[in-house]
C-alpha cells in the first residue's frame, strides 16, 4: 500500500438493521414470486418466533462462519513459508500458486494475468541457525554486483565492521556487515574498500531507528561479489546473533525478470443467464516490498480474502464472485490497473463493487492514537461499497465504520473507472491529513508478530459479510393482517433449502414490510403476530431480488380428538380382560399433535393434550395409557391449540373380568326345596341359567315342571358383561335320609363380594309344592327373574320317598 494525503475523515450515517444497498449500484430489477400459501405458519416457525430462538439471518450467519485462525494460517503460509514476494520474482509466483491451490479446493475457476514490471534484484540469506523474522532474510542487491543465482550461493562467516573501519580486521572470504552510509560517495568508497580486502560478500544496513530496506542501487564501481542492503532490523538481528555465537550465512543474489502476476478465482453465478450476472470482487494484493515478509502488508489481506472465498463457495448465488490477488501493487498498482483497464463498458455495468483489503491484521495501537477499522474510497466520496460495509459493521455489533479517503491501493484503478470500490485497513487517521500506520509498515519487521488473528476476524466479518450481502438477493416480504391491513412490528422468519431451523428475517416496518437477504434457494417465509395470527408463504424460489406477500390468519378452528381402546369391548360394551390400553389422537389444522416418540424432536408449537380418569387430576398426555381396575371409568380428554381453541371428549371404559357366582343348596328346613343365589360384584347378574341332566340351558324364570326322569339340575350365572360363572349341580335322586347333595365349585379366581338381593317371600306355602296335572313335581321360581337382579332364591320341590 502507498499512502497519499487525505481530507478530513467523514462518517456516514448508519444504516438501520441489515445494511441496505445503494440503489444506483447494488439493486437489480425485482422479480415477483408467486407461491402457494397454507393458512398458518408451521409449528416449528411459531415456536422459534415466540421463543426468540431464531437462527441468525444470512448476513450474520456468513460472518459467524469466518474462521480467524484459518485466515491466520494463510497469512503464515505467505509470510513465513514463502516469505518476501516482490513483483517480478519467484516469491510473487509462489504466492499466486498458493492462492491457486486454495481457490481450486473451494471450486473456483482460475485465471492468471501477466503485466510488464521492472523486476528487482535481490539477495536471500539463510542459516543453519534460526533467523529471527525468518526463515529467510531478503535484501536489495546492487544492480552491478554479482548475481549468483539460487544455485550458486556463497556460504561464509559474518564479520561486523560497524562504521567500516577495517584496521587490523581480516575479512578475506567472509561476509562483511557494515553500516549503510547515507552519502552515496562514502557508501561506494566503503564497498570498494571491503571488496578489495577480499570479502566474499557485503551486507549494508542503516542505523536509523526502524529504517526501511535500503536500495544500494548501481555502484560506481561494479563488483564481482554480492553486494546487498537491508533495513535497520536486519543489522540488529545479525549483531544479536553474533553476540551469542559466530554466525554463518548462505547468501545468493537473483534477478528473476519475471512478468508481474495476478490471480483471479471466479465462482460463476447460478442460473441460465450466468454470463450476464452481477459481479462482486473481493481482493487483496499478493506482493510485498523487497526485504519485507509482508505479513500485514498484505498477506493479511490475502488470508482474509481466502477465508471469505471459502464461505462464499458454500452458497448458491445469482451473483458472480471474483476473488483476486493482485500482483505489482507495491510497484504502482500494476496488476489491479491492468485488470481494471481491460474491463469493457459491459463488464463495468455488471460490477456491483470491489472490496479491497490492505493491511487488515495489525495489532498495533496506542493510547493517544487508537487504531480503528477504516473503509476508504479513492476520492473521498462515499459509495455503495462503503455504505454496505458501514451497515454491516453496525448490524454485526462492531459499531460505526470509519470512512475516509485514501489512494495508493488496488481499489483506486476501479474507482477511477467509475466502479464502486473501497479499501479496508486498520489504521489511525486524524483530520485533516494525519495518517498513522504501524511501525512495521514496509519494514523487514513486518512478520507474523505484526498480525493479530482477532483483527483478521473483525476485518473478515465486516468485509466478507458486506460483500456477501451485496451478492445475495433481496427478499422483500409484505405482511398483511387478518383484515388485509399492513401488519406492523411483526417478526418474520425464513427457512431455506438445507436449513434445519428457522432464521431471523427481521421485523416489519410501518408499512408492514421487511427486506431480508437470501441466496438463490427455495425459501419459506412465516410470520406470527401478537394476537396469534400467523401465516406462511411456502417454497418461494428466490432468484434475483424477490417480493412476496404473506397474509396472516387467525386460528378459530378447534382441535379434533379421537380415542381408541385395545382390545375392543365385547358386544355388551364391557371389557372381559385387563388391562385396556387407551390411545388418544389429537389433530389441528395448525398445531402439531404431541406424538409420543417424536414429541421433543418434532419442535414447533404443539397442541396441549391432557386427560383425566374419573374425578382425578388432569395430566399431560404423553402416550397410550392403561386402565386396569374393575368397574366403569369415565376418561376425559381435552386438547387446546396455541390460539386457545379447546375441544373436550369423553369415553367410558367398563371392565369386568370376574365371572358371577351362583350357589344352589338344599334348604335345611325343607329338604324338598333348593335355594339358588347368584351375585356379581361389577356389571351385575344378567341371568341365571339351568338345565336338567345334560339338556339345553334355559333361563330360569317362571314355573318349570321337573321331568320325572331328571336325575340332577345344574345352575350357572351370566353377568351383564358376558362372563359365565361356574356350574353348580344338585342331585335329584331319591335319598331316604332326606338330605341332598349339592355339587359345584366356586368361580376360579373370584375375589368379588356377593351382594345378593333377598328372595321374594312366597304367597302361600302351597305355591312352593304343587302337583301338575300329570302329578309330577314342580320346580317353582317365586322371585321374578326378568333381566335378573344381583341375587335370587329358587325354591324347588325335591322328589322324595315320603310323598
Amino acid at each position: 500500500m502507498k499512502l497519499s494525503e487525505a481530507p478530513p475523515a467523514r462518517r456516514r450515517p448508519l444504516l438501520a438493521g441489515t445494511a441496505l444497498l445503494a440503489a444506483s449500484a447494488l439493486l437489480f430489477a425485482p422479480q415477483v414470486a408467486f407461491a402457494a400459501e397454507t393458512p398458518y405458519a408451521p409449528p416449528a416457525a411459531i415456536n422459534a418466533i415466540e421463543s426468540g430462538l431464531l437462527e441468525p439471518g444470512f448476513e450474520a450467519e456468513f460472518a459467524a462462519q469466518f474462521d480467524q485462525d484459518a485466515a491466520y494460517e494463510h497469512v503464515r503460509q505467505l509470510a513465513v513459508e514463502i516469505g518476501p514476494r516482490a513483483t517480478g520474482t519467484v516469491g510473487e509466483q509462489a504466492a499466486a500458486d498458493y492462492v491457486q491451490s486454495v481457490l481450486e479446493e473451494y471450486g473456483y475457476d482460475i485465471t492468471f494475468e501477466n503485466f510488464p514490471v521492472t523486476a528487482p534484484r535481490y539477495g536471500i540469506a539463510t542459516s543453519d541457525r534460526e533467523l529471527p523474522g525468518g526463515p529467510i532474510w531478503q535484501f536489495r542487491a546492487a544492480t552491478n554486483g554479482a548475481i549468483t543465482g539460487a544455485d550458486a550461493p556463497i556460504t561464509a562467516s559474518v564479520i561486523d565492521v560497524g562504521a567500516g573501519d577495517l584496521t587490523g580486521v581480516d575479512v578475506t572470504g567472509e561476509i562483511v556487515l557494515a553500516n549503510y552510509p547515507a552519502n552515496a560517495a562514502a557508501r561506494n568508497a566503503l564497498i570498494v574498500e571491503i571488496a578489495a580486502a577480499g570479502a566474499a560478500g557485503i551486507i549494508l544496513t542503516p542505523t536509523t531507528p526502524n529504517g526501511a530496506t535500503q536500495n544500494v542501487g548501481t555502484l560506481t564501481t561494479a563488483q564481482s561479489i554480492p553486494v546487498v542492503s537491508g533495513g535497520t532490523v536486519h543489522g540488529e538481528r545479525i549483531r544479536t546473533l553474533l553476540a551469542e555465537a559466530p554466525l554463518t550465512l548462505t547468501l545468493h543474489t537473483a534477478y528473476d525478470q519475471l512478468p508481474g502476476l495476478s490471480i483471479i478465482g471466479t465462482r460463476p453465478a447460478t442460473g441460465e443467464d450466468a454470463a450476464n450476472a452481477p459481479i462482486v470482487y473481493v481482493t487483496s494484493h499478493i506482493d510485498s516490498v523487497v526485504g519485507s515478509p509482508g505479513a500485514n502488508d498484505d498477506a493479511s489481506g490475502v488470508g482474509v480474502m481466502l477465508e471469505i472465498a471459502r464461505i462464499a463457495s458454500l452458497y448458491p448465488l445469482d451473483t458472480e464472485i471474483r476473488i483476486a490477488g493482485w500482483g505489482g501493487e507495491e510497484s504502482g498498482l500494476l496488476g489491479s490497473r491492468f485488470h481494471a483497464n481491460s474491463l469493457t463498458a459491459a463488464d463495468i455495468e455488471r460490477i456491483i463493487g470491489v472490496w479491497q483489503m490492505d493491511m487488515v491484521g495489525t495489532p498495533h495501537t496506542t493510547e493517544d492514537r487508537p487504531w480503528t477499522f477504516w473503509g476508504h474510497s479513492y476520492n473521498g466520496v462515499t459509495n455503495a461499497v462503503l455504505e454496505q460495509a458501514a451497515g454491516t459493521s453496525e448490524a454485526l455489533g462492531f459499531g460505526p465504520l470509519d470512512i475516509g479517503r485514501m489512494t495508493g491501493s488496488d481499489h483506486q484503478p476501479f474507482g477511477e473507472r467509475g466502479i464502486p470500490a473501497a479499501v479496508f485497513s486498520w489504521m489511525y487517521w486524524a483530520p485533516p491529513s494525519t495518517f498513522g500506520l504501524e511501525p512495521d509498515y514496509h519494514r523487514p519487521s513486518d512478520t507474523m508478530a505484526n498480525v493479530s488473528a482477532e483483527k483478521l476476524g473483525v476485518a473478515g466479518q465486516i468485509v466478507g459479510a458486506s460483500a456477501f450481502s451485496a451478492a445475495a438477493n433481496d427478499l422483500k416480504v409484505t405482511v398483511l393482517d387478518e383484515h388485509g391491513a399492513p401488519a406492523v412490528g411483526v417478526q418474520v422468519a425464513m427457512q431455506c433449502a438445507g436449513d434445519e431451523s428457522w432464521r431471523d428475517a427481521g421485523i416489519t416496518d410501518d408499512s408492514g414490510i421487511v427486506t431480508t437477504l437470501a441466496p438463490s434457494l427455495n425459501c419459506s417465509v412465516a410470520a406470527v403476530a401478537e394476537n396469534g395470527a400467523s401465516g406462511l408463504v411456502a417454497d418461494v424460489a428466490v432468484s434475483g431480488d424477490t417480493e412476496v406477500t404473506l397474509n396472516l390468519v387467525v386460528d378459530t378452528t378447534a382441535p379434533t380428538i379421537a380415542m381408541t381402546v385395545d382390545p375392543a369391548a365385547a358386544a355388551s360394551g364391557w371389557h372381559l380382560t385387563s388391562p385396556v390400553t387407551v390411545t388418544v389422537e389429537a389433530s389441528d389444522d395448525r398445531d402439531v399433535a404431541p406424538a409420543v416418540a417424536a414429541r421433543s424432536a418434532a419442535g414447533g408449537t404443539q397442541l396441549t393434550v391432557e386427560y383425566r380418569i374419573g374425578d382425578g387430576e388432569w395430566q399431560p398426555y404423553v402416550g397410550p395409557f392403561e386402565i386396569t381396575d374393575e368397574g366403569e371409568h369415565t376418561i376425559e380428554v381435552r386438547a387446546s391449540d396455541t390460539a386457545g381453541n379447546t375441544t373436550t371428549e369423553s369415553l367410558v371404559v367398563k371392565i369386568d373380568t370376574v365371572a358371577p357366582e351362583v350357589t344352589a343348596v338344599v334348604d335345611p328346613s325343607d329338604s324338598t326345596t333348593i335355594l339358588v343365589d347368584a351375585s356379581d360384584a361389577t356389571s351385575g347378574v344378567q341371568r341365571i341359567e339351568m338345565r336338567f341332566d345334560d339338556g339345553e340351558w334355559t333361563v330360569l324364570e317362571g314355573t318349570l315342571s321337573i321331568p320325572a326322569e331328571a336325575k340332577k339340575v345344574t345352575f350357572r350365572a351370566v353377568d351383564v358383561a358376558g362372563n359365565v360363572g361356574a356350574e353348580v349341580t344338585v342331585d335329584l335322586a331319591d335319598d331316604s335320609a332326606g338330605g341332598g347333595t349339592v355339587i359345584g365349585t366356586d368361580p376360579v379366581g373370584s375375589a368379588a363380594l356377593s351382594v345378593p338381593v333377598p328372595p321374594a317371600s312366597p304367597a302361600t306355602s302351597g305355591d312352593l309344592a304343587r302337583t301338575g296335572a300329570d302329578g309330577s313335581p314342580i320346580l317353582g321360581l317365586i322371585a321374578a327373574m326378568a333381566a335378573i337382579v344381583a341375587g335370587a332364591a329358587l325354591y324347588a320341590h325335591r322328589r322324595g320317598s315320603a310323598e
